[in-house]
């Protein structure tokens, strides 16, 4: 029982909360949906009205009379819209709502901003107030994002202002009354997507304006006073898709104005003050969408060229130029996803065809406001009214209007067919002309009565020319005939008038082939490829005429050429005539007083080499006559000692044991058959130990042999090269008795020096130059031969030397030459140091100790 009334008051308590919160004021709207909405606008109130929901999001005030902003708490509360009224204060503190997000206090009388500081607006809107300064200290940790500080009389605006909002997006600072004097710098809002400085009286962008955001959109600059755009940073701005920069006194734009936008998507550029537009300044514009240049009192002529490079432009703004009369067929040639044409409200009088390209959409023109003159220039503007059937369209058709002989006005859509047109045709003209290659050449065209409005040149190549003239402006897309002149403009930067040489890479060239004022072709340069028949075609919306004109060139200049050559040719001859004969004196008196010298110096070299040659040999064989005689005295004094052994061990057996007969001729068949198999295996060790010797010194002399037949091949090489240098200089240069010298002289010089035999080989090494070598004898020889190896002496063809543990190996060469260092170059070899020989004395000690214990047990037993 006691729950079930428990329930019911906390019901009847929640509806009475709930309704209390609903509670809207008299003299406002309300709205309790998802987002509660107080809607108190426009109601004259010179206060805040009671009784405000506590539950409210949605606070409006604006257009009252309000003088204060002093509110209740409103915890829920996220957007005030107070505009339009007469607050002074009490803006300051919001401290009543501690969620509010959006802030609008537009068109109010406040002289100081509000306090953000640690609050969580994003959006504030402080436009038409009376502020003059911008407190850095009052946006300390905000989360602004959007903020509006327009048509305020600002006079200071300091650099720490902007770095207390790093998540800004949006910036509004247009309309200022005073010029900013100081420098302003938005570089520390990385996040900035469109910031608008509308009207705030700026000279040069680049003084007072310093933007680096890659996330940069949208800027306007409009209505201020800046003229050049030269020194913009819109380099630093790559992402940037909007550019107003409507009413300026900008006067010329040049084509480095508005580089490095690639984004780039709409550009105005409206109540400007440009005169004309020549030059390509848009072609950097690929992504151009929408171009506006409307509302210029100045403007009055766009150059054929001036749109070039719009190939993604939908959207072409051209209306209400006053002094503009004449639009270029050509203008238009490259916007190929054209969507709309504004040309209503300027003074066009004639408007021939445009020469659009294949277009993707349907296309809207506009036309109207324009004084049309009626001729046949225009009719083709009629036909698409009637027929209907085009991708052309035009605004309004059934009110455009021409004008007759200046006073009749006739509707396009009824326009007759005879209308009145040029009337011109081809006269006579020369059908073959000649020109020399590298000159300038002008053909012409000449015609009868009016100036025709198109006139067409084909080359021989099929390059098609076109020259409209529908309009006085037109001539100026055209050079003049004091522009082609030798000092002209036109040859400004053409390199090829100012020097000498033929250049067929010109074939290329943009403006070779031009079309002067007057209609004539302009070749500035001709060429081999220039050469054949150039076709002029006159045109008129009625008629047709072709005429031919053959161009040939003049070769008169090729045969200057020629004979210019030919002389150059005999002058470079004789001169290489005259130099190689003082070339051979020089070189003869030379050879004469340096061959003896080098005769004297190769031949000292052979001797100091064969001098060498016979040390290093001689230092080898005694060097191997030492060895082997000390393997002898050890083999001899191992054997000795063994005899006196043997003999010793038998007198005692015989002394001892004599009585014991068969026992002791036992033991002592057993002694000797012992040391007989000692002293084979001595000998044997010995005959292996010379055989190693010997073909160790075979494989040496070999190497030896082979090196310096090498480098003495080399110096025969170098010789017999410049022999045959020297033998074809003179068959160049003809000189048979000089030739028959030198050969004589150079197989004299060779048959004395290279005879390797007389010269490397002496007397003692004669025998080292055959190709037998003595080797050591095998281990299968008998007894005798092995003594007799080890008593003979050491072979004659072989030496060795000692030198710091190292034996170095010589052998007579028998080839050419070798460098003056050769023996610098000789192979090292290990050879025996006295350690290795006084271990093979040890070794060798096979059955020189015979153990005396066995020996004296042996004897015990046997008597």
């Amino acid at each position: 029982m006691v729950t079930a009334r428990l329930i019911v008051l906390l019901a009847i308590a929640t509806l009475c909360s709930s309704s209390s919160q609903e509670i809207c004021p008299s003299v406002c709207d309300c709205h309790f949906t998802y987002h509660v909405t107080v809607n108190c606008s426009s109601r004259g109130l010179s206060a805040i009205p009671p009784h405000i929901p506590k539950n409210v999001s949605h606070l409006l005030l604006d257009r009252n009379n309000l003088t204060g902003l002093r509110l209740p708490s409103l915890p829920s509360l996220t957007v005030l819209d107070a505009s339009d009224n007469v607050i002074r204060e009490g803006a300051s503190d919001l401290t009543p709502t501690p969620n509010l997000l959006q802030l609008n206090l537009h068109g109010n009388r406040l002289t100081h901003c509000p306090n953000l500081q640690h609050s969580r607006i994003t959006w504030l809107d402080i436009s038409g107030n009376n502020i003059e300064g911008l407190n850095a200290s009052q946006y300390h940790s905000s989360n602004l994002m959007y903020l509006n500080v327009s048509h305020n009389p600002l006079r200071n605006v300091l650099d720490q202002f902007f770095e207390y909002l790093p998540d800004l997006e949006i910036l509004d600072t247009s309309n200022t009354s005073v010029p900013w004097n100081s420098y302003l710098s938005l570089e520390n809002l990385p996040k900035l997507k469109e910031v608008y400085l509308r009207n705030n009286m700026l000279k040069k962008c680049s003084d007072v304006l310093s933007i680096n955001s890659s996330q940069l959109e949208i800027m306007d600059l409009s209505d201020n006073n800046i003229i050049y755009l030269k020194n913009c940073t819109f380099h630093q701005l790559p992402n940037l898709r909007e550019l107003y920069l409507d009413g300026n006194n900008i006067s010329e734009l040049s084509e480095d104005s508005l580089q490095s936008l690639p984004a780039l998507q709409v550009l105005s550029l409206d109540r400007n003050i440009i005169a004309t537009i020549e030059n390509p300044v848009f072609q950097s514009l690929s992504s151009l969408q929408k171009l506006s240049i409307s509302n210029m009192r100045h403007l009055f002529h766009l150059g054929k060229k001036a749109f070039v490079g719009l190939t993604e432009l939908k959207h072409l703004e051209l209306s209400n130029n006053p002094l503009l009369s004449y639009i270029s067929e050509e203008l238009l040639s490259e916007m190929k996803n054209l969507e709309s044409l504004n040309l209503s409200r300027n003074n066009i009088l004639t408007l021939a065809k445009p020469a659009f390209p294949p277009l993707s959409n349907l296309l809207h023109i506009d036309i109207s406001g324009n004084s049309l003159a009626c001729d046949c220039h225009i009719e083709w503007i009629s036909k698409i009214l009637r027929d209907n059937d085009s991708v052309i369209t035009f605004t309004n058709p059934n009110n455009l209007t021409c004008t007759l002989n200046g006073s009749s006005v006739l509707h396009l859509i009824v326009l007759d067919e005879n209308l009145s047109c040029p009337q011109t045709s081809l006269q006579h003209v020369d059908s073959r002309v000649d020109f020399q290659i590298g000159s300038s050449a002008r053909l012409y065209c000449p015609h009868q009565g009016d100036q025709p409005p198109k006139l067409t040149w084909i080359t021989p190549r099929n390059i098609q020319l076109v020259y409209y003239n529908t309009h006085t402006l037109a001539q100026r897309n055209y050079p003049s005939i004091a522009d082609v002149q030798y000092n002209g403009s036109f040859h400004k930067d053409h390199y090829w008038h100012t020097t000498v040489g033929y250049y067929p890479e010109l074939s290329e060239h943009p403006n070779r082939l031009v079309i002067l004022q007057d209609g004539s072709l302009y070749i500035d340069y001709v060429l081999r490829i220039d050469s054949g028949p150039y076709r002029c075609i006159v045109e008129t919306p009625q008629n047709k005429s072709t005429s031919q004109i053959l161009l040939r060139l003049d070769y008169k200049v090729l045969m200057e050429v020629k004979i210019f050559s030919l002389f150059v040719g005999l002058g470079c001859a004789a001169s290489f005539f005259m130099l190689n004969l003082i070339y051979v004196f020089i070189a003869a008196a030379a050879r004469k007083c340096i061959s003896q010298r080098r005769r004297e110096a190769i031949m000292q070299f052979l001797e100091n080499f064969d001098q060498y040659k016979t040390n290093k040999l001689s230092s080898l064989r005694e060097n191997y006559n030492n060895q082997g005689a000390r393997i002898r005295e050890t083999y001899q004094n191992r054997m000795t000692k063994l005899r006196e052994n043997y003999n010793t061990q038998m007198t005692r057996l015989r002394e001892g044991a004599s009585h014991i007969k068969e026992g002791t001729t036992h033991r002592v068949d057993i002694i000797k058959d012992k040391y007989q198999i000692k002293q084979r295996k001595l000998r044997d060790y010995s005959s292996q130990q010379l055989h190693q010797l010997r073909d160790t010194y075979n494989s040496q002399l070999l190497k030896v042999r082979d090196y310096g037949s090498l480098q003495l091949g080399k110096i025969h090489k170098k010789y017999k090269l410049k022999q045959k240098h020297m033998i074809k200089l003179l068959d160049t240069l003809n000189i048979d008795n000089c030739r028959t010298v030198i050969e004589s002289e150079c197989i004299r010089t060779e048959s004395m020096l290279f005879e390797t035999e007389d010269i490397l080989c002496t007397p003692e090494s004669r025998s080292l130059c055959s190709d037998e070598y003595i080797t050591a004898s095998s281990n299968n020889s008998s007894n005798n031969a092995s003594q007799e190896n080890l008593q003979g002496s050491g072979p004659t063809d072989m030496q060795y030397q000692m030198d710091n543990g190292n034996i170095i190996l010589h052998n007579c060469l028998d080839h050419d030459s070798i460098d003056e260092d050769s023996h610098d170059g000789l192979e090292m070899f290990p050879a025996r140091s006295e350690e290795n020989v006084d271990q093979t004395q040890v070794t060798i000690q096979l059955g020189a100790d015979i153990e005396n214990e066995e020996d004296e047990t042996i004897a015990q037993s046997m008597v």
